[in-house]
């Protein structure tokens, strides 16, 4: 449900070039699948798809649980506080110690 509310926002503010990291392979792989997918997410799954066929360029990959901090600490906000939020340009304070942690630092 979070990746459609995102990519619905992505496709409601224009955006062409949009790049998805889940960290659940099965549904990386069920979305990326050219298949109809009869599972009970099949209608979640097939929802997503059109929303990344409207785009010009749209992908979505797998990433390790460990790289995925930033989404699980606002996945944790967003269920504690029961809301729904976006945020263009600087991210919330609670989310900055989490981003700059996950950003390699300059060799």
């Amino acid at each position: 449900m979070a990746c459609k509310q995102a990519l619905q926002v992505a496709v409601d503010r224009n955006f062409h070039h949009i790049h998805v990291e889940l960290d659940s392979k099965e549904v990386v792989r069920q979305i990326n699948q050219t298949s109809n997918n009869l599972s009970a997410l099949g209608h979640w799954v097939r929802e997503i798809k059109e929303l990344l066929q409207s785009r010009l360029e749209a992908k979505v990959t797998w990433v390790r649980r460990s790289g995925n901090g930033a989404v699980h600490k606002l996945a944790k906000v967003g269920v504690c506080d029961n809301r729904s939020q976006i945020w263009v340009g600087v991210p919330p304070d609670f989310l900055l110690s989490v981003i700059s942690d996950e950003i390699p630092s300059a060799v």
